[in-house]
């Protein structure tokens, strides 16, 4: 269960940008992002009802070449309020075939947020 942290950026016209953005860059200069995944409360909860969510954590996870480990260092010491896990295309195929809710953000967009978050800039 994820805790609440209201002094923590979690807001998604804040979040989404810097995930698409600010974020991929960074950890494109390591190795290429082939997908992002949202997963946990706000992969279950409609967009319309993130508000609802207040406080919580953004789970996601990242598709690289190789994983990646102490992520901490493009989350929260930043003030980004993020559940980083960066795997490999194989476990996230382990992960997709599970019974974990997922919703691809990156290169397809089934959420259709990338949009909302460039129309707000």
């Amino acid at each position: 269960m994820s805790i609440v942290r209201k002094d923590m950026i979690w807001q998604p016209e804040k979040v989404l940008p810097y995930l698409f953005d600010s974020l991929i860059a960074k950890i494109e200069t390591i190795t290429p992002v082939r997908a992002m995944y949202l997963f946990g409360s706000r992969a279950r909860v409609p967009i319309s009802e993130w508000h609802t969510l207040e406080g919580k954590d953004w789970d996601i996870y990242i598709v690289c070449d190789f994983p990646i480990v102490n992520t901490k260092i493009w989350g929260r010491n930043v003030g980004y309020y993020l559940d980083l896990p960066i795997v490999t295309q194989e476990r996230m195929n382990t992960l997709l075939k599970g019974n974990q809710q997922l919703k691809q953000l990156y290169p397809e967009d089934v959420l259709g947020v990338r949009q909302k978050c460039i129309k707000q800039k």
